[in-house]
Order: C-alpha cells, then structure tokens, then sequence
C-alpha cells in the first residue's frame, strides 16, 4: 500500500491541485494516453490498488458473493465492504457503466464476427 505523507497541503492549494488534476484527466483521449499518464504518476501498487478497487465494484454489481472476491482479487473483506459503501457515488456509477459497455462491446463484436472467421 502507498505511504502518504502525514503533511496535508494547505487547503486552496489542495483545491487548485485537485482541480488541474481533474482537468488533466479530462483532457486524455486514447487507451495509450491513458496508459502512458498512468505510468507516469502512480506506482505500481498505487495501479493495483486502484485496479482492485475496480475490479471489487465490478464484481459486486454482478452480485459476486464477497468470498469469491476476496479469493479472486486478493482483497479482504473490509476492502469490499469500503468499495461497496462507495458504490453510490457518481464517479463509481460512471466507470462501471463505461465497464459495462466497453464488456458489452467487445463480447458482441466477438459474436458478430464469428460468422465471418474460416
């Protein structure tokens, strides 16, 4: 788990910070942008954190028992629990439905194509 430092910034500072970040985000177009910003600003277990916390809200909408999470995921319990108290926000509601789509997409362009393939 990253170590955060224990010095908070100073309130306004925070607040510009977190608005030029969220700026920044938007601003990424591609898959290789994205991949390429990733890297450059978080480490690698700051990734999988970041990673698991998806894949735990991912399962939960697919109403995955949190047993079968914590094996597949490598999370405990009380990873789950905190993802899924979370799951109401906004920011949780529109990666799982760009998820979903992005599933929803590769899974019917496989079935679409098939007929196609020797």
């Amino acid at each position: 788990m990253p170590k955060q430092s224990s010095k908070k910034l100073k309130e306004n500072v925070e607040k510009d910070l977190t608005g030029a970040f969220c700026q920044l985000l938007s601003e990424i177009r591609t898959p290789k942008e994205a991949h390429q910003f990733c890297e450059a600003f978080f480490s690698p277990s700051e990734m999988s954190m970041l990673m698991k916390r998806l894949g735990i809200a991912y399962e939960l909408e697919e109403n995955k028992p949190y047993l079968e999470i914590q094996k597949e995921l490598n999370v405990s319990s009380a990873t789950i629990a905190t993802v899924a108290m979370r799951l109401h926000l906004p920011g949780y509601k529109k990666a799982l439905s760009l998820l979903h789509t992005a599933f929803w997409a590769k899974n019917w362009s496989k079935k679409l194509l098939r007929p196609f393939k020797k």
